[in-house]
């Protein structure tokens, strides 16, 4: 059986091996969806579109910043991100982030990463701190994990905010010290 995967994202990404194809003029950038079609069968399987995702702002934040004056170096942005699936230990049962970068954010972070093995590398989704993993490993291939305390929950909202908010995601060089989740930062932009 042939099938075509059509998938809504910022651009339409259509593999085709001759199958008919139906493109949804109105997709939006915050909305992923993705329909399976087969040519031989009258009723074509449907996977459900992801919920809509709204990027959070500085106005529903949950902290003001109190490094106001500090300025945060900008290390990728999310546009270096090419693939975020979610994970669960099998050891811990614990969650994790799984990422794949493009060539040009594995050379920027294999780089970063060498230099700054036990810091900080901050998360921030328009401006607010959405994660704070410390760099355990240098990374050096095109792909890593984000790992830490986190709800399956709280890894999924994370997985989502990666994938849908790829124009306002930025990876921020922390330092030494972690910033709280929700805090309002500067940063350089990439």
């Amino acid at each position: 059986m042939t099938k075509c995967f059509l998938v809504y994202l910022t651009i339409v990404l259509v593999l085709a091996t001759g199958c008919g194809i139906q493109i949804d003029e109105h997709a939006t950038e915050t909305r992923v969806a993705a329909k399976i079609y087969a040519t031989q069968t009258a009723n074509a399987p449907t996977v459900t579109p992801q919920p809509t995702v709204t990027c959070p702002t500085p106005s529903v934040a949950t902290r003001r910043s109190t490094t106001a004056t500090q300025v945060y170096r900008t290390i990728l942005t999310g546009k270096h991100l090419s693939e975020v699936s979610l994970g669960v230990s099998q050891l811990t049962n614990v969650p994790y982030i799984r990422f794949s970068l493009t060539q040009d954010g594995t050379d920027i972070l294999s780089d970063f990463t060498l230099k700054h093995t036990d810091e900080y590398l901050g998360i921030t989704v328009n401006k607010i701190v959405i994660s704070s993993p410390i760099i355990r490993t240098p990374i050096l291939e095109s792909s890593g994990i984000i790992e830490g305390a986190y709800t399956l929950k709280e890894a999924r909202e994370i997985k989502m905010l990666l994938e849908s908010c790829p124009s306002v995601l930025e990876f921020v060089e922390f330092g030494n010290t972690p910033l709280p989740i929700g805090e309002i930062i500067q940063t350089t932009g990439f």
